[in-house]
């Protein structure tokens, strides 16, 4: 029975909560707000140029197929 009665505890205190705030007024949002709209980004093209560095030395593997 004890089992029974914690899991009751937690699933009260999980629905707890799990419930939503109520607010006197109706609308809590402000309908009459007056949204700007943003600067423009800034565009363009960048030009990079890449300087090859070679590749790394291979990690040197051992017998993969052994068991340790």
């Amino acid at each position: 029975m004890k089992t029974t009665q914690s899991k009751n505890t937690t699933n009260k205190k999980s629905k707890q909560r799990l419930t939503f705030p109520v607010y006197d007024e109706e609308d809590i949002l402000n309908w009459d707000a007056a949204i700007v709209t943003p600067p423009p980004r800034p565009s363009g093209t960048i030009r990079v140029r890449l300087i090859y560095k070679g590749r790394s030395k291979p990690m040197p593997v051992g017998n993969f197929w052994e068991e340790e």
